[in-house]
Parts: structure tokens; sequence; C-alpha cells
């Protein structure tokens, strides 16, 4: 059964790359809109992050019928995970990591390792980031790649690199292992 569905975007040059649902029930969704979009009549704009740019976070309500806010946050984005005290992190390409909080919504911190293509984060608040070799296929042929992981304040804990084309990640905390 659908409980809710909501069209997000015009399609053309949209292309949402990431969502979760919020403590709250809320959805959160993380795209890249086209200048034409009807979304981004009225968004919000982080302080530093220019007006044209296409990386945005859609907060919607539970039922998926009402927009609450968007909000641009980076040029681009390609992968988003949300911590369990809804702390939002994004891969932001040129623009890094960044960590968000929605309902201000401000920067927490970012961190600039390389072009950020995809991010996982733990229930601890551990981020960690992949950083492909190959920015032009990242998702076949992304090459080893460096892969990053940072604390619950943005500070570097670790860095290696990746195994022949690692195109993701993921950090458990269990096993304590990416």
């Amino acid at each position: 059964n659908v409980v809710s569905s909501t069209l997000l975007g015009a399609g053309g040059e949209d292309e949402v790359v990431g969502s979760s649902w919020l403590g709250d029930g809320s959805l959160v969704v993380a795209a890249n809109l086209g200048a034409q979009s009807s979304l981004l009549k009225g968004a919000l704009t982080l302080k530093g992050v220019r007006a044209d740019a296409r990386g945005v976070l859609l907060h919607l309500s539970a039922d998926g019928t009402k927009l609450k806010r968007v909000v641009r946050i980076a040029s681009t984005l390609s992968d988003m995970s949300v911590d369990l005290c809804d702390k939002v992190y994004v891969a932001a390409h040129d623009d890094g990591l960044l960590k968000l909080e929605l309902t201000t919504p401000r920067l927490l911190w970012q961190v600039k390792p390389g072009w950020v293509h995809r991010v996982d984060v733990n229930e601890k608040g551990q981020s960690v980031v992949l950083v492909p070799d190959n920015q032009k296929d990242p998702d076949s042929k992304s090459g080893p790649g460096q892969i990053f992981i940072y604390s619950v304040e943005g500070k570097p804990i670790g860095r290696f690199k990746g195994y022949r084309n690692t195109t993701d990640i993921c950090i458990d905390t269990q096993t304590q292992s990416v």
C-alpha cells in the first residue's frame, strides 16, 4: 500500500540523490534541481552558497503533501545520510562533506578532503566519505579512491585507500568497520 507520494522536480535536469525519514516522521530529500524547477521559488540559501546552486535539501511533511522548506546547500550533491539525531550529512563533490541541521537550517561543519562522492554515518555520528580516483565515472570505474573517517565534530580520525573500483561505502558501529 502507498501511504504517501509526491512529485519532486519536473524531469530534465532534476535528480534525487538520497532520501531519509526523520525522527518526527517527515522526509528529507537531497536533490539537484534545474534552474527552471518550481521548487526553487522561495528557497533558502545557506551563507556562502551561490544563488544558482543546484544542490538542495527538500523537507517534506510526513504524508508527502506539504513542502516544509527548500534549502540550497551546494553546487552539486551525490549522496546523503542522516544520523540518529536527524543531522544531515551530504556528499557535495567539490564542496566536500557537509553536516547540517535541517530544522534551523544551518551548516554545522564542512570538510573538503577532495571531490566527495559518497557518505555514510554510523549510530555514534561518525561519518565516512569516498573520494574516487576517477570523477568522470565514479559509479563504475572509480578506481580504489580514498576513504576518510570523521568524528562527530568533523575531525579526521582515519584515512585509507579503497580496493580496485570502490563505488560506495558503509560504516558499521558494532564491528567498527568500513
